[in-house]
């Protein structure tokens, strides 16, 4: 009896070891102990939007790589998976259904918008939260956001129309008596609706508008720069990629154009500080970007790190270096393992400032994209150096409140 007595509790003890070993493991996709926190990140580093989108990317992997050189979050180190989604849905949309199956706890995506409808759908089939690196979607602007939807870093379309309708009423339109706006685009989709969009903005401010849509594939803009000149347009701007620009203000400049031109674009200011320098009436904006030129803390910090993981520096990658310390802020304040619906407690609440040097950032519940800021640089003749243009326009997310504070080279307090 003794034995078999022995036996039996061996056994139980062994089951009761064994479960509670099991039990006290984290869950897959959950990060406990040393396990890593799961980021997937789909990026368009190839394709036509590659130009646009990979810093985005780079700047973000960067920023999590020395994160975990120095040790991660309280000893737990980040994993990133990467995905390239060339810029095309279908395969975004196969990016997430891999995190999915990786379990990973949080997406963030940077492309186009037409990635987006894909990726919405798989991360709300998994249950999985995304942060976009791109363009603002509609799903994070305020009263319709989609609860795991959110962040932008270039704003969205409507907003940033106003803005940019009240930058040429107050900064560039008291210049001239009588002043026409000509705005360019291409024709497809985004660009044509984008420009004809901000032409039809510019009438409700009360400035007269021309819009020309050049034809997809156009290499002479020399047709839409005399129409725009014999229009008597003396402001001139562009909603769409780089090339449009680039081509469209060369053209301008070989006809002796001399009015005010306007670059709004998420290119990086790289792109454009030869044309710059030889055209100094050329004003550059792009959201949140402070552009690498400016020698603060946080640019040569990249800089440096950029050069040493053999990167070119882009100012484009300050965006993707701001998503990483986003990132970063989310997960300190995950207290145990990592569960969907506390990364939305923790979003529905963030509140962060970077001390002026990077964009604040501020989602609640009703609203997951937050202030848009804005302001303009230009090429200095004189002082032999890019400066300041514009003062800051802070709009909110929905585009019915700009507040406008003055030029500095940090980041504005916006008080509610």
């Amino acid at each position: 009896m003794k034995k078999n007595a022995f036996v039996l509790l061996s056994m139980v003890l062994s089951v009761v070891f064994i479960f509670g070993f099991i039990f006290s493991l984290p869950n897959r996709g959950e990060a406990g102990g040393s396990e890593p926190y799961k980021i997937g990140l789909s990026g368009a580093v190839t394709g036509g939007a590659a130009g646009s989108y990979t810093p985005l990317s780079d700047g973000f992997r960067l920023y999590l790589a020395g994160l975990n050189e120095k040790g991660g979050i309280r000893g737990q180190k980040v994993e990133v998976i990467f995905e390239d989604n060339a810029g095309v849905g279908i395969k975004a949309g196969a990016n997430i259904k891999r995190f999915a199956g990786e379990k990973v706890h949080l997406i963030v995506i940077s492309g186009p918008s037409g990635i987006y409808v894909p990726v919405f759908e798989e991360a709300k089939r998994a249950n999985i939260p995304v942060i976009v690196l791109g363009i603002g979607p509609h799903e994070t602007v305020p009263p319709n956001n989609e609860p795991l939807v959110y962040g932008q870093v270039w704003g969205n379309a409507p907003a940033n129309a106003k803005m940019i309708a009240q930058i040429m009423k107050e900064q560039f339109a008291p210049k001239y008596k009588v002043p026409i706006w000509g705005i360019a685009g291409i024709d497809i989709p985004v660009s044509r609706k984008g420009a004809e969009g901000q032409g039809a903005m510019g009438e409700k401010f009360g400035i007269k508008t021309m819009v020309k849509i050049a034809p997809l594939g156009t290499m002479d803009y020399a047709p839409i720069a005399t129409a725009m000149k014999d229009a008597q347009c003396n402001i001139v701007s562009t909603w769409g990629p780089a090339g449009l620009t680039l081509g469209l203000f060369k053209s301008l400049q070989k006809i002796g154009y001399n009015g005010t031109l306007y670059i709004n674009t998420p290119d990086p200011p790289e792109n454009f500080t030869e044309l710059m320098k030889e055209q100094p009436s050329i004003v550059y904006s792009c959201c949140y970007i402070i552009p690498l030129w400016v020698d603060n803390p946080i640019s040569k910090e990249i800089k440096t790190v950029a050069e040493k993981g053999g990167v070119k520096p882009n100012s484009g990658l300050t965006l993707g270096w701001w998503y990483g310390k986003l990132v970063e802020e989310v997960f300190k304040k995950v207290d145990g393992p990592v569960k969907t619906e506390k990364l939305l407690s923790i979003l529905n609440k963030l509140d962060l400032d970077f001390g002026g040097d990077l964009p604040p950032i501020k989602f609640t519940h009703d609203d997951h994209q937050g202030p848009i800021y804005l302001n303009g640089w230009s090429w200095s003749s004189e002082e032999k150096k890019f400066v300041i243009a514009l003062p800051w326009y802070v709009s909110n997310a929905s585009g019915t409140e700009i507040k406008v504070f003055p030029k500095s080279l940090k980041f504005p307090k916006v008080k509610e």
